[in-house]
C-alpha cells in the first residue's frame, strides 16, 4: 500500500493495544501472520459471511497494532543499545502511540509510527539484519494500511454503507 493520505499522517485511530506495560505482546511480527489474517477475511467476505470477516479484520488491525507498538518499543531500545542521543525521543514516541491507542478514539501523534518502523528498518538493515529490516518495512506498510482501513471505513459509514468485513 501506499503512503498515507495527507492530513492524515498525524493523526491516528485507535486499533486497540493494550495499555499496561511497554511490549504488550511477546510474540514478535510476522508478515505472513498477518497475510493469512487478510486472506481470511477475504475468503469470509467472499462467502458471504460479514461477521466471520470482521472478526478476521478486527483481529488483523489489533496485530498490526499491538506489532506496532512493540517494535516501536524494540527500536527505542535498539537506539539506547547504541548510546545514541535519539533513544529517549523514540521511547516518548512509542508511549505516546500506545496511550493515543488505549483512548479507542485517537488521537494526534505528531510522527507517523510507519515512518518510524521504515527508520527501524533502515537502522536494522544498516547493522546486517536483513530479515528483520524486511519485517519491518512490511510492517510499516500494514501500518499505512490500518490507518487507510479506518478512514475508507468512516467514508463508508457516513454514505450509510456497510464495511464490515471489508479489509
Amino acid at each position: 500500500m501506499g503512503r498515507l493520505l495527507p492530513g492524515l499522517a498525524l493523526v491516528i485511530i485507535a486499533t486497540g493495544c493494550a495499555t499496561t506495560g511497554e511490549i504488550v505482546d511477546q510474540k514478535a511480527w510476522e508478515p505472513a501472520r498477518w497475510e493469512r489474517m487478510r486472506l481470511a477475511a477475504k475468503q469470509a467476505r467472499d462467502r458471504g459471511d460479514k461477521a466471520e470477516a470482521e472478526r478476521h479484520c478486527v483481529q488483523a488491525l489489533e496485530y498490526v497494532g499491538t506489532s506496532t507498538v512493540n517494535n516501536l518499543y524494540a527500536y527505542a531500545a535498539l537506539l539506547k543499545s547504541l548510546q545514541r542521543t535519539d533513544a529517549e525521543a523514540a521511547h516518548a514516541r512509542a508511549d505516546k502511540l500506545r496511550d493515543v491507542r488505549s483512548q479507542r478514539g485517537g488521537g494526534y501523534l505528531g510522527f507517523e509510527p510507519s515512518g518510524e518502523l521504515t527508520g527501524y528498518a533502515a537502522l536494522l538493515r544498516g547493522l546486517g539484519r536483513g530479515a528483520e529490516a524486511d519485517a519491518m518495512r512490511v510492517l510499516a506498510d500494514a501500518e499505512d494500511w490500518a490507518q487507510q482501513w479506518h478512514y475508507a471505513r468512516l467514508q463508508e459509514q457516513a454514505r450509510g454503507g456497510d464495511p464490515r468485513g471489508k479489509c
